[in-house]
């Protein structure tokens, strides 16, 4: 049993080594509390914040003969921040985190003109992100520094929870992106017919490395040193800090992902001046899209109808490579794309003019929404407890650093049942490739006295769109209408000494009991794509024109937009559909 410290203080003897180190990052307080038994608020700091941003725009445009051309582009973009204004600790080392965000685009396009009639255009593009972010005390071996053992990974400062604000000591990461480019279209005017026909290929690559707390998150319960012989709520997680007593504690290990994917194109439009005062726009668009994959086939996925081979249980952990190929899902080869547009001069006077369209499109997949479960694979977490539990003790002693070393990632070696009496996840393989429905009519009436009034009509309605996930583990309404507080009672479990943790236990409740998979925490469908969403809107505008220049316009839109658990919206580009563009999608590197 815990004795109490004469004078209620701890003896400079027992005080940890190595929290006294920490000790030393947090400045003296500099004015008076706001509560004299709590000290909060007793410190106010001023930091400084450093900021820097280039941007270079190289663009060369080369006449090469009567009949070719040349347009060559690079863009850089460089950003630094240290975050410094984000904590008020005056030791950079507990407070910055360096943020270096560059992107690099460049573009090559070639256009060849065979004859007055056929001219052709050919586009190679590459965009490439690279973004590191850092604390400062990253490479600094910062844990051995303060006294502990080799025992904790030295990538950065530890963290603590002691009852004081905490340090931002642990986000260490790199992310990046790669997108090359290619398209060609080939532009033919025959007749009243302007026809382009052209394909496009992209190659897409996405890295992902984020660290939690990859040299420990320690944790100082304030119970470890409260009065046994009183009542709850005596007892400080400084006191438990400076004693060096941790409560439990984490450490993640990380090996990072890396995304790649590729996308093809092709196309053909027809803008067809049928008479004087009518146009129309045709066109079909054939999109193909790979499913992003792990390229080091780091995907997990649970399957719920498979029979686990080593406890015969119903669902399994399969992984890429092993149970499945290709990424979280299936590749969709149904994304055709038609557009129709028109424009109609209503008396071939230019007075009044119609348009309208219909049009399909489809988003780009390649990014987080689409990529699968690296669970087993990117991130692993060891946690440290106190042995049996007893949360009377601790788990161990600070300056003693880690029982063991941290579990690192293990992958498919984990095998089927990697996650029983845990939370699993699935990524539905058949899933359709989100759909935009975009249609458009509108009138333009010019006045007298320069007045032009334009009123049009716009709809989109999205499929197939990514929606929030639900949980397969959960009971029907009926059953909780029926049973209601019966639903926690206790009964026999019949996957004791099978299962790990609490779900192995002699007894469970009856709700877990009555579960699809009694064995599993929660099995959650992630990001499946049972969204839809529907948009009206109608839109008013007036625009007058004077002398000299100036314009008066006014306008005003009345919309409604209404969807089903849309989890992201997906950004579908907005365009007038009786002036559909149906080239290539826009290069990464259009901008001017």
């Amino acid at each position: 049993m815990r004795s109490i410290f004469p004078g209620n203080l701890i003896p400079t003897s027992h005080l940890d080594p190595v929290s006294l180190n920490i000790l030393t990052f947090y400045p003296l307080p500099n004015r008076t509390p706001t509560d004299a038994f709590t000290n909060a608020n007793n410190y106010i700091g001023n930091v400084t914040n450093k900021r820097s941003m280039q941007q270079y725009v190289i663009r060369v445009d080369h006449h090469l003969s009567d009949v070719d051309s040349l347009f060559m582009r690079y863009f850089y973009f460089h950003h630094f921040d240290d975050n410094g204004a984000q904590s008020p600790w005056p030791n950079p080392v507990v407070r910055d985190r360096n943020d270096n965000f560059e992107t690099q685009n460049s573009v090559v396009s070639e256009t060849h003109v065979f004859s007055p009639s056929v001219v052709n255009e050919v586009l190679i593009g590459a965009a490439r992100q690279h973004f590191p972010f850092q604390v400062y005390s990253y490479g600094g071996n910062w844990p051995q520094k303060l006294g502990l053992p080799a025992s904790v990974p030295p990538t950065a400062f530890p963290n603590v929870n002691n009852g004081l604000a905490g340090f931002p000591t642990q986000t260490v990461g790199l992310r990046g992106a790669l997108t090359w480019q290619f398209t060609d279209h080939i532009t033919l005017v025959y007749g009243s017919h302007n026809i382009i026909v052209g394909s496009e290929y992209r190659l897409l690559f996405g890295n992902n490395y984020q660290t939690v707390s990859p040299s420990g998150t320690y944790n100082f319960a304030q119970a470890l040193t409260g009065n046994p012989q009183m009542q709850t709520g005596t007892g400080s997680s400084f006191a438990t800090f400076m004693l060096g007593y941790v409560s439990s504690a984490s450490v993640t290990t990380h090996v990072g992902e890396s995304e790649k994917g590729y996308a093809f194109a092709g196309f053909i439009q027809d803008d067809w001046r049928v008479t004087r005062n009518l146009t129309f726009n045709l066109g079909l668009r054939y999109d193909y899209q790979t499913p992003p994959y792990e390229r080091n086939n780091g995907l997990s996925n649970f399957f719920p109808s498979l029979i686990d081979p080593v406890n015969g249980l119903r669902g399994a952990v399969v992984y890429e490579g092993k149970g499945f190929q290709g990424g979280a899902f299936d590749a969709d080869y149904t994304n055709f794309g038609p557009r129709f547009g028109f424009a109609y001069d209503v008396g071939g006077r230019g007075k009044t003019v119609m348009r309208g369209g219909y049009s399909i499109y489809y988003p780009d997949i390649f990014n987080v929404l689409y990529f699968g479960n690296t669970s087993g694979f990117s991130t692993t977490t060891t946690t440290y407890n106190p042995p049996g539990n007893n949360t009377n003790f601790p788990a161990f002693i600070f300056h003693n650093g880690l029982p063991s070393p941290p579990v690192q990632p293990l992958g498919s070696a984990l095998g089927p049942a990697a996650f029983l009496g845990q939370a699993v996840s699935i990524d539905q393989r058949n899933q359709r490739t989100p759909m935009s429905q975009q249609w458009d009519f509108s009138i333009q009436r010019q006045l007298p006295r320069q007045w032009v009034v334009d009123v049009s009509y716009a709809g989109n309605h999205g499929t197939h769109l990514v929606s929030g996930g639900y949980d397969l583990n959960q009971l029907t309404p009926q059953q909780y209408q029926t049973l209601g507080t019966a639903l926690q009672s206790t009964v026999p479990n019949p996957y004791v000494g099978i299962v790990p943790g609490a779900l192995g236990a002699a007894t469970i409740t009856l709700q877990q009991f009555l579960a699809t998979f009694p064995y599993y925490t929660s099995v959650t469908v992630r990001n499946p794509h049972m969204g839809n969403s529907i948009y009206h809107a109608g839109l008013l505008r007036v625009e007058k024109r004077f002398s000299e220049g100036l314009t008066f316009l006014a306008s005003y839109t009345k919309a409604t937009l209404i969807d089903d658990s849309v989890a992201s919206p997906i950004a579908f580009g907005r365009r007038r559909a009786g002036k559909c563009s149906f080239l290539p999608k826009r290069p990464l590197q259009s901008s001017s």
